[in-house]
């Protein structure tokens, strides 16, 4: 007997038909498991409300917060009568909470946080833990909504409940705090004051937690924030290392690297510049040779955002000489590097170089035999040529990429945009600011829904396509939204990316 299913739940089936690219299959799952919780435990059954839970989260991979909602709001409304399941429900209303929060409907959001208090007010005792996890989240809200003062209190109540219980969460808690103390007073309070007093394990999720938060929070605090706990890293003291040990040398450049990817979004040159001086002369030190690669051509391309062409082509040029030079380079940073190169050089029109390193990157991925270098070599070269109207050469290396990603995914739905394009002898689709793949997708879900519903399109790696939605869709709207995206996926994968004959 095949146990193999039956031993995974709905999420990780679900998950792993996402993976393959099948969104409709992942749906199909999640749907056949809400269908058999009703069939064996009763409508409106605990198991039920489960199965319903699941199918949000398959929403959430897809980027469809809206669909997401409207399950996880089905499944918080079920009644329920025993203390476990009235936990379970409380958590379905906090993850609606948290749907609410990430589509902005702040006061919503709010609502349903609150409502979550209360309920484990009830359950689980007015000091209790679980009465923490759920103000923490609504804490993190206030700070979004920039009610610091309520946020402050929040997460001061809950970081001292997690403390005294040395709770898992509690990482967590003071890292939030740490951005709360930030947006409230800038640098005028520690906000890490309790980092040494932390065991090992726990400074290392409270460094973890603050990666991930700072992602999410008013860039300012977030660079004030990463900016204190770089200096807590580089002043900390072990007794169990020597003397001129870095303790925290990975951390401390993740923090650095963070740091620098926040002053790129506020477009703020001068930190830019210092956090790329500061990771140069850490991964030099660290002799850390591919990394100090990748900062040397962000510093290229920083001069070239000052309006210093000329160093920028030379501090480019050096970086490709010295790529040359170094044949222990990993292939999995040369290549993406060579890729950068390459596409610096085109936007200068010198093509003949540009095409060298594509070429170089490519043989060097077909040394590897690994898909996803062949995939992502062979379609930049492809798009490199398509775009530079060289369509047949272009062609045969899109084809070849393609081929490696067994037509699933997203890459393979781009590769058949451009191919098919080639094949019909009309533009790839590509534009300054959206991908083809975008620009399509968002084409042919718009065309499948009412005029004004969709807002946008995001397509993301990791979470998949991503709908914005203008207001709230009427019940038969949301019929639609749960095929549009299945169906344009489809109707690409049906286009033609035969050569055709000369």
């Amino acid at each position: 007997m095949d146990t193999t299913k039956s031993s995974k739940t709905t999420i990780e089936r679900s998950i792993e038909a996402l993976k393959a690219g099948k969104p409709q299959e992942a749906l199909n799952i999640a749907k056949a498991a809400v269908d058999e919780a009703v069939r064996t435990h009763g409508k409106d059954s605990p198991e039920e409300a489960r199965a319903l839970f699941d199918m949000a989260n398959v929403f959430v991979f897809l980027g469809n917060l809206e669909m997401a909602l409207d399950w996880v709001t089905k499944a918080s409304v079920i009644a329920v009568k025993d203390n476990p399941a009235k936990g379970a429900q409380l958590d379905y209303i906090k993850a609606r909470g948290e749907l609410l929060q990430k589509l902005g409907r702040m006061e919503q959001a709010k609502a349903a946080y609150e409502q979550s208090v209360e309920g484990r007010k009830a359950l689980y005792g007015e000091e209790s833990l679980g009465v923490a996890r759920g103000e923490l989240p609504l804490a993190d809200l206030c700070l979004q909504m920039g009610d610091l003062e309520r946020a402050e209190e929040l997460v001061e109540r809950v970081a001292g409940q997690f403390w005294h219980a040395q709770d898992e969460m509690l990482p967590a808690s003071l890292a939030l705090r740490a951005f709360i103390l930030a947006a409230r007073y800038g640098d005028e309070k520690p906000m890490f004051e309790h980092f040494d007093m932390l065991p090992a394990p726990k400074r290392a999720q409270l460094i973890m937690a603050t990666l991930q938060i700072a992602q999410n929070v008013p860039p300012e605090a977030a660079f004030t924030t990463l900016q204190e706990l770089r200096e807590r890293l580089e002043d900390f003291q072990s007794p169990d290392l020597r003397q001129d040990a870095l303790p925290f040398a990975q951390e401390l450049s993740a923090v650095v690297e963070l740091q620098h990817a926040v002053a790129r979004a506020q477009k703020n040159l001068d930190r830019v510049g210092e956090t790329l001086d500061w990771l140069s002369k850490h991964y030099e030190a660290q002799h850390a040779l591919p990394q100090l690669l990748t900062v040397q051509m962000r510093q290229a391309h920083l001069k070239a955002a000052k309006g210093d062409a000329d160093g920028a082509a030379a501090a480019f040029a050096a970086v490709a000489d010295r790529l040359d030079a170094l044949d222990a380079t990993p292939l999995e940073i040369a290549m993406p590097m060579r890729c950068e190169l390459a596409a610096f050089f085109a936007s200068k029109k010198n093509e003949e170089k540009a095409g060298e390193l594509f070429r170089k990157a490519c043989e060097q991925a077909e040394k590897t035999k690994d898909p996803r270098h062949i995939v992502s070599t062979c379609s930049a070269y492809g798009y490199f040529l398509q775009h530079s109207g060289h369509g047949a050469e272009a062609f045969d290396w899109l084809k070849r990429a393609y081929d490696e990603t067994k037509g699933e995914g997203f890459a393979a739905l781009e590769l058949r945009l451009h191919l098919n394009a080639i094949v019909n002898g009309t533009p790839c689709g590509c534009t300054d600011k959206r991908d083809a793949l975008t620009q399509e997708m968002d084409r042919r879900i718009r065309s499948q829904l009412p005029e004004g519903l969709l807002d946008a399109v995001r397509i993301n790696p990791v979470k998949g396509i991503e709908l914005s939605l203008k207001r709230q869709p009427t019940e038969e709207e949301q019929e639609k939204l749960k095929t549009a995206i299945p169906a344009a996926i489809e109707q690409i994968k049906a286009l033609n990316i035969t050569r055709p004959s000369a």
